[in-house]
């Protein structure tokens, strides 16, 4: 799934998945392919990755990784997924 278009339009689907994920997996027909627990510190971010049962050219794939709260002291840090 993408959150937005070339052009700049948003996916329609995206407010639809982020309302309740796990519902929208289920209705869909993914399964849980993996989760992969990501630690910095006293952090855990535990990232989805969720997969269409049929096997479809298009959205096959949905990773749910959740938004990441900024600490105490308000400090910025990027997370970079290379797929």
């Amino acid at each position: 799934m993408i959150e937005s278009y070339e052009d700049g339009r948003p996916d329609p689907r995206a407010e639809e998945i982020q309302r309740n994920w796990t519902l929208w997996t289920e209705q869909n027909q993914y399964r849980l392919k993996e989760s992969l627990p990501i630690i910095e510190g006293d952090v855990l971010v535990l990232i989805e990755v969720f997969e269409q049962e049929e096997k479809r050219e298009q959205d096959q794939y949905l990773v749910f990784i959740p938004q990441i709260p900024l600490n105490a002291q308000r400090s910025l840090k990027t997370l970079r997924i290379l797929l």
